[in-house]
C-alpha cells in the first residue's frame, strides 16, 4: 500500500535567486531551468531530489493572496521585535473572520533590526511589508545565535492514536518523495492526518 505525503512546512523559508534568462546560460546534473522558466529535478542514484518548496504559501501558492484589512500598523523603531511581536499577540485573541483571518499588521517601508525570533502561534495573522524593492520593508535578523527569524507553530501538541501505528515497509525513501509503503492501510481513511 502507498500513502501520499502532502507538503507540509512550518518554519521553513527558502529563498532561491535565478539570474539566468535562458536556460541554456546555466544548468546543473540534479535542476534543470526550462524554456518557460519552471524547473526540473533528477533524482540521485538513490532518488533523492532537490527538495521542491514551490508550492510553499497561502494554499500552495496556487490561489492568489487574499487582500486582508489592516487592523495593526508598525513602524520601524529601536524596539521592532517588541513592537511586531505585541502587534501579533494582540491580533492572537481577535476571532477569525468567516474566510479564517484576524488581520493584517501593516510593516511600513524601512528596515527591521530584530535580535530574536517573531512568533505566531495562532491562524489567521498576515504580516504585510510595503514592498521588496529599494524602498520596501525588509526585516533583518540581527542575533548572533542560530535562531530563526519568524516561528509559525500552533498551540497544541501531537497526540498519537492507539491501535494506529504502522510500519513503513521500504527500506529507504529519499529525500523529495511523495509516497511511502505502509504494512497496512486498515486503520487510515481518506484525509486522515499522520505523524511520521
Amino acid at each position: 500500500m502507498r500513502i501520499l505525503l502532502p507538503v507540509l512546512l512550518t518554519a521553513f523559508v527558502l529563498v532561491a535567486a535565478l539570474s539566468f534568462t535562458t536556460a541554456e546560460e546555466w544548468q546543473s546534473k540534479y535542476v534543470r531551468l526550462q524554456k518557460d522558466g519552471s524547473l526540473s529535478y533528477t533524482p540521485d542514484e538513490q532518488g533523492n531530489i532537490i527538495p521542491d518548496f514551490s508550492h510553499v504559501g497561502y494554499r500552495n501558492g496556487d490561489r492568489p493572496i487574499p487582500d486582508v484589512e489592516v487592523v495593526k500598523t508598525v513602524f520601524p523603531s529601536a524596539n521592532a521585535l517588541e513592537q511586531i511581536q505585541a502587534a501579533i499577540d494582540e491580533l492572537s485573541k481577535r476571532p477569525a473572520n468567516q474566510q479564517g483571518f484576524r488581520g493584517t499588521i501593516l510593516l511600513k517601508k524601512g528596515v527591521y533590526k530584530l535580535p530574536g525570533t517573531l512568533r505566531i502561534n495562532a491562524s489567521g495573522i498576515v504580516l504585510r511589508g510595503e514592498g521588496d524593492h529599494k524602498n520596501g520593508s525588509y526585516l533583518v535578523a540581527t542575533s548572533t545565535s542560530k535562531d530563526p527569524l519568524l516561528e509559525v507553530s500552533g498551540k497544541g501538541t501531537l497526540k498519537e492514536i492507539s491501535g494506529t501505528r504502522v510500519a513503513i515497509t521500504d527500506g529507504y525513501v529519499p529525500v523529495g518523495a511523495t509516497s511511502f509503503s505502509v504494512a497496512s492501510t486498515r486503520s487510515f481513511q481518506k484525509g486522515d492526518r499522520i505523524i511520521l
